[in-house]
């Protein structure tokens, strides 16, 4: 459910008061929001490579708006959120496509530092993160 953030009026020469808004959404009666629905414009791939040992796989990030983390291995990787992976613990991504996708639209968005662990390393890990 989109998150209403700003509300105005429509003039009665049909112009938007506050023209600067450009995510409007009308109800019919004049009014307007500006919807935050969660959408990203800036898409950023990275490949980081998980260790035997707790891997830092995606960065804190305050304008994070989405992420999806796709296991390109054939290992099982676990992930934490803000604290050092673990094997056997947190998140598990199973081998060969395994994923993890955080949203405001799933519930699960955060802006934490996403940590990773496999068994032997090596592994890469496929990070989406929007912004």
């Amino acid at each position: 459910m989109p998150t209403v953030i700003q509300t105005g009026k429509i003039g009665d020469d049909g112009q938007v008061i506050h023209p600067a808004l450009v995510n409007r959404k009308g109800d019919g009666s004049g009014t307007w929001s500006v919807v935050d629905d969660g959408s990203y414009t800036t898409p950023t791939h990275s490949q980081p490579t998980v260790g035997a040992t707790t891997t830092l796989a995606v960065a804190a990030n305050a304008d994070r708006l989405y992420a999806l983390l796709i296991n390109n291995s054939d290992e099982v990787i676990y992930l934490k959120i803000g604290v050092a992976a673990v094997l056997n613990q947190g998140i598990r991504l199973n081998a060969n496509g395994g994923s993890y996708e955080l949203s405001k639209r799933l519930g699960n968005l955060t802006f934490g530092a996403i940590n990773a662990i496999c068994t032997s390393g090596s592994k890469v890990l496929l990070v989406t993160e929007g912004t």
